[in-house]
């Protein structure tokens, strides 16, 4: 996924825009005979043989689990919670090794739930899958506001509430986005609490609340989702630049100079928009852009840094093949 904007202000409960791109992960599900679930991870640090789990000590949380196979236990152990399975099981995971900070955890978890779905003849909704895979994304990261996993189960470009209280498809056909990474991954969590510390800081040494950041992002994030339905880059593009503005409130560490650099070199060459995309920190930023300026600018954000990521917002979700 790519956050669009809302960022930050979706943890306290306001909506965001959110679009699914072309990065994809698969994950292949098979039973066993016996009492044991093996993983197989194509997408892990370092080869190795197929993680190995007794399924009572899954389903009892007996053991911690590595980095590489966590999200997959996550989420066989929600779906054989849920549907009172005790089956053995092979899995196997394959992708990039690298998604440029945009939500691979999320998409493998996605596709874990829907492949255990498809061998299992669940029969689960989207809906379903979106609440599974949700629970497991909680139970390794501790929070988080669920708009990652939504883009991967639903597709497209959403409009998104925190928790899946609103989830509502926008209908539109492009998306005239540059993607630039600035080659450092940074962890949401770390971020989101530091932007809670700072927060806290504020308003005990000097009586300010943030609040009114997060209130002017949900204005702003309404109006930007209108935009995006007409397909008027014009106005959205302002938006872009004031929910960076905004974001940059939050605490210097949210937009640091591997950031602001490729941002500034894009509205420099022209970008109707720019700003950081996610927790922040690091990772990808993106620029709003008409079709005439799209190289140019594209350019523009390679020489200062950072990369251009060629891969296509509005993307279909999870799917069967």
């Amino acid at each position: 996924k790519l956050m669009l904007l809302g960022e930050h202000a979706v943890v306290y409960g306001r909506p965001c825009l959110v679009t699914a791109v072309d990065i994809r992960y698969q994950v292949t599900a098979g039973e066993k005979t016996g009492e044991y679930i093996y993983i197989e991870s194509s997408v892990a640090d370092r080869a190795s043989d197929p993680y190995k789990i007794n399924v009572v000590d899954l389903l009892e949380s007996k053991q911690e689990f590595p980095k590489e196979v966590r999200f997959v236990t996550a989420a066989i152990f929600q779906v054989y919670k849920k549907h009172k399975l005790n089956a053995g099981l092979y899995i196997k995971t394959s992708g990039p090794t690298t998604s440029f900070g945009l939500g691979s955890s999320s998409a493998v978890t996605v596709s874990t739930v829907a492949a255990l779905d498809a061998l299992f003849n669940l029969e689960l909704s989207q809906q379903d899958i979106f609440e599974l895979s949700y629970a497991a994304v909680l139970d390794i990261q501790g929070k988080g506001s669920g708009f990652d996993v939504a883009a991967a189960v639903f597709g497209g470009t959403l409009y998104y509430v925190m928790a899946g209280k609103v989830i509502e498809s926008l209908e539109i056909d492009q998306l005239p986005i540059v993607i630039g990474y600035t080659g450092e991954k940074v962890g949401t969590v770390s971020l989101i609490k530091e932007v809670e510390l700072e927060r806290k800081r504020l308003l005990e040494k000097a009586g300010f609340d943030l609040e009114f950041v997060y209130d002017s992002i949900e204005k702003l994030v309404n109006t930007a989702r209108i935009c995006i339905l007409d397909k008027n880059w014009v106005d959205l593009g302002e938006l872009i630049n004031i929910n960076q503005s905004l974001l940059r409130i939050l605490s210097p560490k949210v937009s640091p100079q591997r950031l602001e650099i490729p941002i500034n070199a894009a509205l420099e060459a022209g970008a109707l928009g720019a700003k950081l995309s996610g927790a922040g920190g690091g990772d990808c930023m993106f620029a709003l852009t008409t079709t005439q300026a799209r190289d140019n600018l594209s350019r523009a954000i390679e020489r200062s840094g950072a990369e251009i990521v060629n891969i296509m917002p509005n993307a279909i979700g999870v799917t069967l093949i």
